[in-house]
């Protein structure tokens, strides 16, 4: 993930050294600053709590980027459950980016849960 909370409650972003507080399980979440991958937090046990978590291509995250930090990876809290939106407008609209392949009974139940979404989808690998 992008960004993580401080004692505060204010998102961060991954500097080297800084530890965080993952917005959704409020575990400890460690910055990740190696010269390879955009910078980004960890959890300590290296496994995403969010069930949607997923690896995030230089596609997924200069996407992401074309949007305020406060728009990007924001937690919606429905029922009870939390997922991290790619970005969510102040008009209520979530945009997700999806690099790689997805089931049609993963779209549905991901729709279902953000309601108002729009879906950018990277074909381009799958057009050959």
């Amino acid at each position: 993930m992008k960004y993580a909370v401080d004692l505060e409650g204010t998102k961060i972003e991954a500097k080297p050294g800084i530890k965080g507080i993952c917005p959704i399980c409020k575990s400890k979440v460690h910055a990740k600053c190696g010269v390879y991958k955009e910078w980004h937090f960890a959890h300590d046990s290296n496994k995403d709590c969010d069930a949607w978590g997923e690896v995030e291509t230089q596609w997924h995250i200069d996407w992401k980027n074309y949007f305020s930090k406060e728009y990007q990876e924001v937690i919606i809290n429905k029922n009870n459950k939390m997922h991290r939106a790619d970005v969510k407008l102040p008009n209520g609209l979530i945009i997700e980016f999806q690099n790689s392949p997805i089931t049609l009974s993963e779209v549905i139940k991901r729709s279902s849960f953000y309601e108002n979404i729009i879906w950018i989808v990277n074909c381009i690998p799958y057009l050959k």
